[in-house]
């Protein structure tokens, strides 16, 4: 009857805590497994800062703008319009060092936002 007892209320602590565990280790994990597949085929993955970067809010004017989740279409009053993700991952792709070039984003948007769009 002791180890039922102990057992019982180890459980309820332990499936209280492991939702954090997963939420604390596994993207590391993703990131770590990610890694180990990109070096396979020769590739490598570069870790952006999020916080410092907002790329889902920034657009190449310089205008920082907090969007909604919703809000699925980039739209500036520069003119430049495209959908979200498909921005971000652009700018992300002129990032180095956690801070993109506003100089070869504009120079490389003319061709890229058709594709972008």
């Amino acid at each position: 009857m002791e180890r039922f007892l102990s057992a019982f209320f180890i459980l309820p602590h332990f499936w209280h805590n492991y939702g954090k565990s997963v939420q604390k280790h596994a993207p590391g994990q993703f990131v770590n497994r990610l890694k180990r597949k990109a070096e396979n085929v020769g590739g490598r993955v570069v870790e952006i800062n999020t916080y410092r970067t907002k790329l889902s809010q920034t657009c190449i004017c310089g205008k920082v703008e907090k969007k909604q989740l919703s809000q699925r279409t980039h739209r500036c009053s520069c003119g430049v319009e495209a959908q979200r993700d498909l921005f971000s991952v652009f700018l992300a792709f002129h990032t180095n060092n956690n801070a993109f070039s506003r100089r070869q984003v504009a120079e490389a948007w003319p061709s890229a936002h058709l594709l972008l769009e």
